[in-house]
């Protein structure tokens, strides 16, 4: 589903129509599955804009992917719920989500997103105590340790953006700076998607 790839890239907008599209098609056609996963994607795309009213759909659409068996995409649904649950206000929820998947209770053991998941625990746990921001940056660190070691350079720029963001926050410039633009020049295309344009901005400012 070209929706889903559009998610996993953060783009709301380009994800919406395609969404909407799997959803009537699997009305249309009697498939659940599709309808299921529509119906969490949905959720999704609202929350992106308005997290308080898109997290309902997104967890009547997750309720109905157990229902049906859907549990392929689970990793990417744990992480796109975790980020729709910071951005409402629901830490402890969210890290919940998250420390039960990593710690092996999820019926598919994939470890693709593992990376996605740390930086996400290490967002709520800014969220739960901005004063105390140690916890949060060891998950910054291992959400960039496990994207290093996988090889996954967009996980790895995520990672790093969010450590440097952190580092910028408490005056380290020039380490935010040495951590992201390594990380950033190692792109050659996709300048115009929102992880390139977030770090471009971040290293424009850590310049100034």
């Amino acid at each position: 589903m070209k929706g889903a790839f559009e998610v996993l890239a953060g783009s709301a907008d380009r994800a919406a129509p395609h969404i909407k599209a799997t959803v009537a098609l699997g009305r249309e056609h009697g498939m659940p599955l599709w309808i299921a996963l529509g119906t969490f994607y949905d959720g999704w795309v609202l929350s992106c804009k308005d997290p308080e009213h898109g997290m309902p759909e997104l967890r009547r659409g997750l309720a109905l992917c157990h229902e049906v068996g859907v549990f392929n995409w689970l990793t990417q649904m744990v992480v796109m719920q975790a980020g729709a649950e910071a951005d409402a206000g629901y830490v402890e929820d969210g890290l919940t989500r998250i420390r039960e998947f990593l710690a092996d209770t999820q019926p598919i053991k994939q470890r693709w997103l593992d990376a996605e998941l740390h930086r996400y625990r290490g967002t709520l746990l800014m969220h739960r105590a901005p004063t105390e921001p140690e916890a949060a940056e060891a998950a910054f660190k291992s959400a960039l340790a496990v994207a290093r070691s996988q090889q996954t350079k967009t996980f790895e720029l995520r990672a790093a953006f969010a450590l440097a963001q952190l580092w910028r926050d408490q005056g380290k410039v020039r380490e935010a700076r040495e951590l992201l633009a390594p990380v950033y020049g190692w792109f050659t295309e996709g300048f115009d998607t929102r992880d390139l344009k977030e770090a471009k901005a971040l290293l424009d400012e850590l310049h100034a």
